[in-house]
């Protein structure tokens, strides 16, 4: 049997050496005899004393030079090895990570996570065969990597391959689950955390962890391995957003930063400076000195050049914890935000109504002069929508259309599922009971009111309704500057019933005026605007106040919202978009660069009942290969964003609407704040002291290796040493006081090892 099999540190055993010095010692100090002159010879008749005392001498030999090898032998670390027999059960090991955001906190070597993850495959990699292994990752949710594997090697793989991710979850959640996973069976169960106070005293409540660890000490042997560094403070950028999300070229854009502290910053600050880059170049920079808490905000301003998509970025730096100091907004930027106007009043060229519509979306400008709005209209009979590629236009307005083209309202639908923005105009050309049948649908379709179908008159003598702008509502705050407008008279306005829909607006007598709907749900696709009127002055006074441009261009702002919300996404949040052309799978870069795939699904909408097969061979813009597109297109879920950066769809361009999107941290999640518990502190909060608490400078790795299949003598053979120590010490005090001075000078002569002369 080799001594690595017998010992932990066999290279230790050449100290054996060692043993010799004591020897060598008593050989080299060891006194020479002289020759002693005495006038008689009776002293050498009798020599007991002389044989005493080299015995003596021989037992504290004996006694050091054994304590030198016991000493070389306890820190060899002699063990035992248990065979384990066929029928004993094997072990069942379960590791923990904690993947949540604090553990990217970097330490003296590495990040907590990278930290946790070499010592729990360090763990595996020292494991005994046919030991079974469960890998659970901790992030929004308990994720399970591997699953009662007997393959090591593969174990050892998923850990090293593992990412961290950026969201925050109470640590009960996965004792819960392992605890649920392991009901009835006996295993060993590794936390590998920083132990966050955040990740383990969510909202500073202990009880629920307490239960849940409590509970799994009973039937397992739980161990807290400690990978956290020193807590230090931390600067986060927790907002990152344009004032204004309706953006173009050469319009000038501001862009609010938000930075906070988290700690105590050290006295005299480190130097920082926050960084304002667009498309990964560094364009602005504020230094930082001095920041309060409560943090500060500042404002960048940009002017974009050219259309595209922009990826603008708020980085600082300063501290140790870098995954929270930079947020993104990816943002596409056009020329100008296009407005479609179908009208089919005066041949298609536009109408007094949709003219008068058309200067308040993009007032008129001297050339020479800076833009006054962000948007532009082109306006067509609705007859030419299906020559049109609506996905250009941001909104899409039917002023007053008369609507009986079933697959034009097919194509609005799909439209405003993709996110489009649809406003609905009224006009003495409306047909209710098409608008009813086509645009409402008893409540399911794109319009949020129902037209009732017959006038109620107006009693003799009453004034017309007004518009009342003095109600605030969320987003149209500039309206409620106006007040009542009561110059703004309706001479014509049609009864409805809203159903589903939100009233932004209202007449003096109680009429909806203008009514928001998201369709197809509350939480997904575009809006839809509602109003009581003509776009121009036909029926009401409106167009012909100062209020009306301000008015128009808020509710556009309001409907447009943010273009961009689908790609700007916190962590846990799903990235959605429609996928054309095929099913087929595509593959997603994560921010760290690996791929992902992801199997877009049938789309839920309009068309989901429709045959994917239909044929696609009518000509191009026909209306029957408009809804043969739609038919074949699918819906992208991606559910991964654990980590915030940003991600990119590995497709062509016509396959999706948005190919690459980012993923920012929640500020509100509490993973800022870096405060960390001891091993003093874990057991005041959870009290009792069935886990093992394991330091940063013990070796997890050995421990587990060793568990229930090694014991080790070391400790022994250092009890051992102690009273070996003890007994040579006693014996050296005794034999000491023993070997006194001596009267006798032919005796001292003897013990001293001389040689007597006569």
């Amino acid at each position: 049997m080799s001594p690595s099999a017998l010992f932990l540190n066999p290279w230790m055993l050449a100290a054996l050496a060692a043993a010799t010095i004591p020897i060598i010692i008593e050989w080299l100090f060891r006194r020479r005899k002289r020759q002693i002159e005495l006038p008689t010879i009776r002293f050498l008749l009798d020599n007991k004393e002389q044989e005493k005392i080299k015995r003596q001498d021989r037992i504290l030999l004996i006694l050091r030079t054994a304590a030198i090898v016991l000493l070389v032998l306890a820190i060899a670390r002699p063990i035992i090895r248990h065979q384990t027999g066929s029928g004993e059960q094997s072990r069942n090991v379960v590791i923990l990570i904690d993947g949540t955001a604090s553990m990217q906190q970097q330490t003296t070597e590495t990040t907590s996570f990278g930290l946790a993850k070499r010592k729990a495959a360090g763990v595996v990699a020292g494991l005994p065969k046919g030991t079974h292994v469960t890998v659970i990752l901790l992030g929004d949710q308990a994720r399970t990597i591997v699953d009662n594997q007997e393959d090591l090697h593969t174990a050892k793989a998923e850990i090293d391959s593992l990412r961290p991710t950026c969201s925050s979850a109470p640590m009960s959640g996965g004792l819960a689950d392992i605890e649920k996973m392991l009901e009835g069976r006996k295993a060993e169960v590794y936390v590998f955390s920083d132990f966050q106070q955040n990740t383990w005293i969510p909202d500073k409540k202990t009880g629920p962890t307490a239960e849940v660890l409590a509970r799994l000490q009973k039937q397992c042997e739980v161990f807290m391995v400690d990978c956290g560094g020193t807590p230090q403070f931390n600067y986060m950028v927790t907002d990152l957003h344009p004032v204004e999300y309706v953006m173009s070229t050469e319009t000038p854009v501001q862009f609010q930063v938000t930075v906070k502290c988290v700690g105590e910053v050290p006295s005299p600050a480190p130097e920082s400076k926050l960084n304002f880059i667009v498309n990964d170049e560094v364009k602005d920079t504020q230094p930082v000195a001095n920041l309060p808490s409560g943090g500060f905000h500042h404002t960048f301003t940009y002017r974009f050049a050219k259309p595209g998509e922009y990826l603008v970025q708020a980085v600082i730096d300063g501290d140790s914890y870098r995954a929270d100091n930079s947020r993104y907004f990816l943002c596409k930027v056009p020329e100008s935000v296009k407005v479609l106007i179908l009208d089919d009043s005066a041949g298609g060229s536009g109408s007094a109504d949709s003219h008068t519509f058309a200067n308040a979306i993009a007032p008129p400008n001297h050339p020479s002069r800076p833009r006054l709005s962000h948007f532009t209209t082109w306006t067509v009979p609705s007859s030419q929508l299906v020559y049109q590629n609506i996905d250009d236009y941001q909104v899409v307005v039917l002023a007053g259309v008369d609507l009986s083209d079933e697959s034009m309202v097919a194509k609005l639908e799909r439209y405003v599922t993709d996110g489009g923005t649809l406003w609905i105009f009224m006009s003495d050309h409306v047909n209710r009971l098409d608008y009813n049948r086509l645009l409402f649908k008893n409540g399911g379709g794109l319009m949020p009111v129902r037209l009732i179908e017959t006038d109620t008159p107006a009693p003799a003598g009453a004034q017309p309704p007004y518009l009342k702008l003095d109600e605030p509502v969320a987003g149209l705050a500039d309206l409620t500057d106006f007040g009542s407008a009561k110059e703004a008279v309706f001479m014509h306005h049609l009864p409805v019933e809203v159903r589903g829909g939100q009233v932004l607006l209202s007449l003096s007598d109680g009429t909806p005026a203008v009514v928001a709907k998201r369709y197809p749900s509350s939480t997904v696709g575009g809006r839809v605007l509602f109003t009581n009127c003509t776009a121009g002055p036909q029926w009401s006074w409106l167009p012909a106040m100062g209020q009306y441009l301000v008015m128009v261009q808020d509710l556009l702002r309001y409907m447009v919202d943010q273009p961009d919300a689908a790609v700007n996404l916190t962590v846990g949040d799903v990235f959605e978009q429609p996928v054309y052309i095929s099913k087929q799978q595509v593959m997603i870069k994560l921010p760290d660069g690996s791929p992902v795939l992801a199997t877009p699904h049938d789309r839920v909408g309009s068309f989901r009942d429709v045959d994917p097969s239909a044929t696609t061979t009518q000509p191009a813009n026909s209306a029957g290969s408009e809804q043969a597109a739609q038919a074949s297109s699918y819906q992208l879920s991606f559910r991964d964003t654990q980590g915030n950066g940003v991600y990119e769809v590995d497709t062509i361009e016509e396959r999706v609407p948005r190919r690459r999107f980012v993923v920012n941290i929640d500020p509100r999640s509490g993973e800022g704040d870096l405060s960390r518990l001891t091993e003093e502190s874990f057991a005041t909060a959870f009290g009792g002291s069935s886990w093992t608490w394991v330091s940063p400078g013990r070796s997890i790795e050995e421990l587990a290796a060793n568990l229930h299949t090694v014991t080790e003598l070391a400790s022994l053979l250092f009890w051992i040493l102690a009273i070996m120590l003890g007994v040579e010490s006693f014996l050296a005090w005794r034999f000491g006081r023993r070997r006194g001075p001596s009267a006798d000078p032919a005796a001292e002569a003897v013990r001293r090892g001389g040689e007597v002369s006569l």
